[in-house]
């Protein structure tokens, strides 16, 4: 649960993106105190990968054997601009 003066960023790190990604928040500094935050440590598998040099999303995916619509976490926005050292979950 959010708390006054919490930050997506001071509280889940470098992770910051996936959990807006997951909770559909568009503008990352804003939420609310009370606000309650999924993470995707429930059910969702909860496994990561992260971004090398010269890799694509459509690459990972099939390195992984799962579609690429199951990797969420780019800060882009855009599947077709990944950047290395991003760490996107599936």
């Amino acid at each position: 649960m959010v708390r006054p003066g919490d930050s997506l960023s001071a509280v889940f790190g470098g992770s910051w993106s996936v959990i807006a990604q997951l909770n559909g928040i568009r503008a990352p500094y804003v939420i609310y105190p009370g606000q309650r935050l999924a993470t995707g440590h429930g059910g969702g598998g909860g496994r990561t990968v992260t971004v090398q040099r010269g890799d694509t999303l459509s690459g990972i995916a099939a390195r992984l054997g799962i579609p690429q619509s199951r990797l969420h976490g780019y800060r882009s926005g855009n599947p077709n601009r990944i950047y290395a050292g991003e760490i996107l979950t599936y």
